[in-house]
């Protein structure tokens, strides 16, 4: 009770701490801070360049030198990590270090685009050293299942020969011509070598290094580097320009000589409609073959690896047919019958017994940078024998190496993935039934007598509550009494008694009502009744336990449907929906993968006619540029439609004109990753992987903008729309900032663009916008961040290969007439797009305007 008196005292003294005491107890009593979920954390701060590292885009990159050096924290459950470089190192030492800083294993690398690194227990960091600037793309962290199930390529040159080697144009080749072929030679334990001459990226690279893995090749395939494209039939005369013709023949010598393969395999040389790359990658090998085995020819080469002659040269689609004479018109020869057939059907033993068609076609859905053109993989393949060292191949043997000595050829290269283990199900024995135990009967227990309680009476009851009663209590009580007197001494007038006494009772009160909750009410008050006493019951038998039922699973939630699944294709539909109404202004496309919709608007009270499209992609491979030629050189022009329509893209529109002209006017331009030009008088619109639209200021570092694995940048400026406003003053004090023909490229969320066309220049028809107009036009459109590409005469939108827009006159060049294009962005690829040999009825130019409707 003592305590409770030095409360109340204490009471005269803290009653104006009492709002502050109230605050404080809110602060004791709300929910902690929770504890951040570690695991759903990055690693590394957004500033951090190194978490590229990890964000699973080969095209990303960290570059340091030979004084940084690069370290990076080894992530949770890591059991090894897999190093990508974009770059295949100089020489480069990898350190594997615990917390305390001591080195767990080192190992050095060269020349390799893979590198595995295994972790010992205790390993908390990697570290790399370079004896030159080195490139990583990616670190994959494995589980040791994984790691256990990773196989690093051996070195062809240690080996010193390879059973086939297999020259493609670039990746994916080996699955969509090829087909079956590589698969069935790995599981028939032969080793294959396959050369790329192209590669699109440093993503494409990493998916044909996978896909060898797959396929178990023993060797990491080699990628020569040419420019990728693909070359018309039509301009088959210019392809010795595009790969440097006899450069690349003295390197497929080199690489002849160097790998000794038994046989070689590759394209048709006859003439493929769009391909022809393919075929001129056959023509350049069946000339090196000559020069490998003559060792007179290529004496440098020669010196090197010595001469090698190729056993047996197959190609897939028949020999090169016989020239004819002007005048020979005698029947041609039939082609030949093929000499071996890679049959489709087959089971794959060392590879779970699937066909080798099926595990084929899972292999190519790996290949994300191909699924834009929508490729296959073909059924039994057929090759023909078209050079050979050992003769022809025996009727119906439908072998490659067949009249080969088996001593020759490679052995124990190819390893097979480790089946995996079925768990065999352990046999349980037939429950028995256990008979019902009897029950006994037991004695009822005599209770043991109990004392009867006293009740207390209400005055016990009330002294017992209230030195039960909580401190806070009589601090309030003592602070109020205090407060009862402080008034009573200032207010002293006569009858201020009364109203001083109020105070105390109230408290009073309050602490009545207190009593009162913590003993249950008013029923605190009203006397006990007499203790019943209650006989106890007779013990009943326990009745056998029911078994419960086991609960159904709850289903799992239906996902909200997307908002946006509405503008792509819909069950039951054609794979393509293609609409096209011009009389009304409508076209339209959709697919599983990418809608567009276009909607022409004419305001004739402002003279203007412009064409707006929302573009919709479900993945930023939906998205290419365009060039105005093969060699992609960046300078060439050609007529749009005919650019379109070579790409066989959906939709096409006006990019910077790349170096064409007045590069130095423009920011940093950037074509599958390769840079065009570095500059610094305009902002950069960069075409982010994840399929956001970034710009970049002028003043920007392009290997900044590379580094992060960004392909595709424009750079004609200036910047239209910025968080969602208009750029007033970029608008403003551009060169081109008056009436004039239009188009941009805008963003209304990742995925979802907006191209906007405006005719312009043609009196009483469509005058053109200022800039700043055409800002608005954007942000009418719900676009955040918009930017100008060329406009003027250069201004064009075209879908499935015909022009939406118009321009006045093709023999009015410099004023309304439809510019050749050196560059475009393209969106989507269909082949329902016409060829360049198919009629076209509406070019961009209104004087070459045609009905379709007049060729029927």
């Amino acid at each position: 009770m003592m305590k409770k008196t030095l409360a109340f005292l204490l009471g005269f003294a803290g009653l104006a701490l009492l709002p502050a005491f109230a605050v404080a107890e809110a602060e004791d009593e709300s929910a902690p801070a929770p504890t951040p979920d570690l695991a759903a954390t990055v690693p590394v701060t957004a500033a951090d360049p190194t978490e590229r590292l990890f964000d699973g885009n080969c095209n990303s990159r960290v570059r340091f030198g030979a004084e940084e050096g690069l370290t990076v924290a080894v992530p949770d459950g890591a059991a090894a990590l897999r190093l990508l470089w974009y770059e295949t190192p100089v020489g480069a030492q990898v350190f594997v270090r615990d917390a305390a800083g001591k080195t767990l294993s080192a190992k050095f690398i060269e020349d390799k685009y893979e590198t595995l690194i295994p972790l010992e227990e205790g390993s908390a960091s990697l570290e790399i050293d370079a004896s030159a600037e080195t490139i990583l793309a990616e670190i994959v962290p494995l589980t040791a299942e994984e790691a256990a199930d990773y196989y690093e390529f051996a070195d062809p040159l240690a080996v010193g020969k390879t059973d086939v080697m297999l020259f493609c144009a670039r990746p994916g080749d080996e699955l969509t011509v090829f087909g079956t072929l590589v698969p069935t030679l790995s599981d028939a334990g032969r080793s294959v070598l396959t050369v790329f001459m192209s590669h699109l990226n440093r993503q494409q690279l990493q998916e044909a290094l996978d896909t060898a893995r797959a396929m178990r090749q023993p060797f990491e395939p080699l990628f020569l580097g040419k420019t990728y494209t693909t070359l018309s039939h039509l301009r088959w005369a210019k392809r010795g320009k595009i790969w440097d013709h006899n450069k690349t023949e003295r390197e497929f010598v080199a690489l002849l000589r160097q790998y000794k393969p038994t046989v070689v395999v590759s394209y048709a040389p006859a003439d493929e409609e769009e391909e022809s790359m393919r075929r001129y990658t056959a023509e350049l090998l069946n000339e090196a073959v000559a020069e490998s085995g003559n060792p007179r020819r290529q004496g440098a080469i020669t010196k090197l690896y010595g001469a090698h002659t190729v056993q047996k040269v197959y190609l897939a689609g028949g020999p090169a047919p016989k020239k004819r004479g002007k005048y020979d018109k005698s029947t041609p020869t039939p082609p030949p019958l093929a000499d071996l057939t890679i049959a489709s059907d087959t089971p794959l033993a060392n590879f779970g017994g699937v066909s080798a068609k099926a595990f084929a076609d899972g292999l190519l859905d790996a290949y994300g940078t191909l699924k834009i053109l929508k490729p296959s993989v073909p059924g039994a393949l057929q090759l023909w024998l078209t050079a050979t060292d050992v003769g022809a191949d025996a009727t119906g043997a439908n072998n490659m190496f067949d009249r080969i000595p088996w001593s020759t050829l490679t052995k124990d290269l190819v390893t097979y993935p480790a089946p995996k283990a079925t768990p065999t199900p352990v046999p349980t024995a037939e429950p028995v039934a256990t008979p019902k135990p009897t029950p006994v009967p037991t004695a009822a227990p005599t209770p043991e007598p109990t004392a009867t309680p006293v009740p207390k009476s209400a005055l016990e009851k009330t002294a017992e509550t209230l030195a039960n009663l909580p401190v806070s209590l009589w601090c309030i009580a003592g602070g109020g009494v205090l407060l009862a007197v402080l008034l009573l001494v200032l207010l002293r007038k006569k009858g201020a008694w009364m109203l001083t006494a109020l105070v105390p009772v109230a408290l009073a009160g309050t602490m009545f009502f207190v009593l009162l909750d913590r003993e249950g009410g008013m029923e605190a008050f009203e006397p006990e009744p007499e203790p019943v006493v209650t006989p106890t019951p007779a013990p009943t038998a326990t009745p056998e336990p029911t078994p419960e039922a086991t609960p159904e699973p709850e289903p799992e939630p239906t996902p909200a449907p997307d908002p946006d699944d509405v503008y792509f294709r819909q069950p039951g539909e054609p794979e393509e929906i293609v609409v096209q109404k011009p009389e009304e202004g409508y076209w339209s496309y959709r697919s599983d993968t990418l809608s567009v919709e276009i909607n022409a608007h004419n305001e004739p009270e402002n003279t203007l006619v412009y064409y707006v499209a929302h573009i919709r992609m479900r993945g930023y491979d939906q998205f290419r540029p365009g060039f105005g030629n093969e060699n992609m050189q960046g300078s060439a022009k050609t007529a749009p439609w005919k650019l379109a329509r070579r790409a066989s893209a959906v939709l096409a529109i006006t990019g910077d004109n790349l170096v064409n002209t007045e590069q130095w006017l423009k920011g940093n331009l950037i074509r599958n990753g390769i840079l065009y030009h570095a500059g610094t008088r305009q902002p950069t619109m960069a075409l982010c992987p994840d399929m956001t639209i970034r710009i970049y200021a002028p003043e920007t570092d392009v290997n900044e903008i590379l580094d992060a694995g960004i392909q595709n940048t424009y750079a004609f400026g200036p910047a239209l729309v910025r968080d969602g406003q208009i750029a007033e003053k970029e608008c403003n004090e551009h060169r081109v900032k008056s009436y004039n023909p239009r188009c941009g490229l805008g963003m209304v969320e990742p995925g979802h663009y907006v191209a906007i066309v405006v005719d312009g220049r043609q009196k009483g028809y469509s005058m053109g916008v200022t800039l700043t107009e055409y800002a608005q036009m954007f942000i009418n459109e719900g676009c955040t961040i918009a930017y100008n590409m060329d406009g003027g005469i250069s201004s064009g939108m075209f879908f499935m290969g015909e022009a939406v827009h118009q321009h006045h006159s093709s023999k009015s060049k410099k004023s309304s007439g439809q510019r050749p294009w050196a560059d475009a962005l393209l969106f989507g690829y269909s082949e329902l797009v016409p060829t360049e040999t198919d009629p076209v009825y509406n070019t961009g130019n209104l004087d070459e305007k045609k009905d379709p409707l007049a060729d029927d």
